[in-house]
């Protein structure tokens, strides 16, 4: 239940703020390792590439995101 501070401003307490943060971020991450299509072609058959997750990001000069084929298990990197 939020608590009033001197300002009358609602504010939540720490455990309710640690709960939500910890539903929010599981959400968050089934979603974020889900692969997405990209609208690339795969070189090798030309079928659609996905980006293998939405959190991945290789810390290269310039960051790269590892790409994959579904169709023919084509792996690569794309510029992020």
């Amino acid at each position: 239940m939020p608590k009033k501070n001197k300002a009358g401003k609602d504010l939540k307490t720490l455990e309710e703020h640690v709960i939500a943060k910890a539903k929010d971020d599981a959400d968050h991450n089934v979603d974020a390792a889900t692969p997405v299509l990209n609208g690339m072609a795969c070189p090798t058959c030309s079928e659609e590439l996905q980006d293998d997750g939405k959190l991945l990001v290789l810390m290269t000069v310039p960051p790269q995101r590892p790409v994959t084929c579904p169709a023919c298990k084509w792996k690569g990197l794309r510029r992020a």
